[in-house]
């Protein structure tokens, strides 16, 4: 267990599981004759652990017996033979009970042991998870939501409206400590309990250690939400050319770092949101015909946007982009990218992981009074925080929306 969590701090990005197991007793030189399993039946708990399928996150610094190992097996038969069935196959752990089996010193009634089974028996219709783990009871709590750019404004006024409503750890992240510990205390005074973890999604090595965080403590995350971003004001004196490489730097190809490295940690049933804006839809109805064919193409994929988002870039540095068919709005394109993003992964998520009911969307909240906003802007922060929250709390089991520009709750027009 140790050396999986210096691995998961180190190596982060790798996707080494490390695992301790038990093959059981097996009849050999050394275990003898009485021995109830074969060799070949010890082997299975460890060759399924060599042979965790690429990408897996999970088990992961854990000790893993053949009952687990067993119901790991099966669990994944039921997703491949009968994937729409719905049917959850678990491990669990009652804990330590009083029974005459465990004697009377185990500190568990019968009625607290019972509570981790009955949990996994009575999982809600459409549920995708648990599904093939080992469910102590200290895991069931253990669900998660991670709000970037939280520590003020629109951010912040999502966290204290999950710190009502979600069932779980809320984190904000920010760049700067100080600040983000702020915001948890004055969280607190409110009576709302909230954790912090510093993020600067501009710092590569700092979305990794972040991420690492939330796979280590938790296995991964149940909610993200990137909110951070950044604007230049109207009457900002900045070279555009400056102006477009930072908003972009920010607002997409950091955001999109985030969701690089933060996606696969996503649990099943999990909901990403990306706060984007109407100014995006409004850009992309300002470009050039082909430019917009391009951005609404459902072939489009995250390499050519990449380039088609570094190609504005590129020529606001020539004084180009105009005549290229781009609007004057550095902040406009961020987010019209940042929405067709958000599309192309919600379509890669359906593909390669159909069965996991993850949702994920782009939305506007609105123009909110915020630093970034304005004192004109007619929302407040917590009313701008009503679109993104409930994207985040999509009941389990809810198909829709998935891949969509959403404001004030209903889906729009791209």
């Amino acid at each position: 267990m140790i050396l999986a969590r210096r691995l998961s701090k180190e190596r982060p990005n790798d996707g080494i599981l490390l695992n301790a197991c038990c093959p059981g007793w097996v009849r050999t030189d050394m275990a003898g004759p009485k021995a109830p399993k074969s060799p070949e039946e010890g082997a299975i708990t460890p060759v399924y652990l060599a042979l965790l399928p690429p990408g897996a996150a999970e088990p992961h610094g854990k000790f893993v017996s053949d009952k687990e190992a067993l119901s790991m097996i099966l669990a994944r038969r039921l997703s491949k033979e009968r994937p729409n069935d719905g049917i959850l196959l678990n491990a669990c752990c009652p804990g330590w009970v009083r029974t005459d089996m465990a004697g009377p010193k185990a500190p568990k009634s019968p009625e607290e042991g019972a509570i981790t089974p009955v949990y996994l028996a009575l999982l809600p219709p459409g549920a995708a998870e648990p599904h093939g783990k080992f469910v102590s009871d200290k895991e069931m709590s253990t669900r998660v939501a991670v709000v970037t750019g939280g520590n003020k404004g629109l951010g912040l006024a999502i966290v204290r409206a999950l710190c009502g409503q979600f069932q779980g750890d809320v984190y904000l992240t920010a760049r700067d400590y100080g600040r983000g510990q702020e915001a948890v205390e004055a969280l607190a005074k409110e009576g709302l309990k909230s954790f912090f973890q510093q993020l600067d999604i501009d710092d590569l090595s700092s979305i990794t250690t972040a991420a690492a965080f939330f796979r280590e403590k938790y296995g991964g995350v149940d909610v993200l939400i990137n909110n951070a971003g950044i604007a230049f004001k109207n009457a900002d004196t900045t070279p555009f050319a400056v102006q477009a490489e930072v908003t972009l730097k920010t607002n997409f190809f950091s955001t999109r770092d985030v969701l690089t490295h933060f996606l696969p940690l996503v649990k099943a049933g999990g909901r990403v949101v990306n706060v984007s804006s109407f100014v995006g839809v409004r850009t992309l109805n300002g470009c050039s015909p082909e430019l917009q064919q391009r951005f609404r193409s459902p072939e489009l994929g995250e390499e050519q946007l990449l380039a088609l988002m570094q190609s504005f870039v590129e020529q606001a540095q020539r004084g180009e982009h105009l005549q290229n068919g781009w609007p004057q709005t550095a902040y406009g394109v961020s987010k019209t990218g940042l929405t067709a993003l958000s599309m192309i992964l919600a379509r890669r998520l359906s593909k390669e992981r159909p069965n996991d009911g993850i949702l994920l969307n782009a939305c506007c909240p609105g123009w909110v009074g915020t630093e970034m906003g304005g004192s004109s802007a007619p929302k407040s922060p917590e009313e701008g925080a009503i679109t993104p929250v409930y994207l985040a709390l999509l009941p389990p089991g809810a198909a829709e929306p998935h891949g969509k520009f959403v404001s004030d709750k209903e889906v729009q027009t791209w």
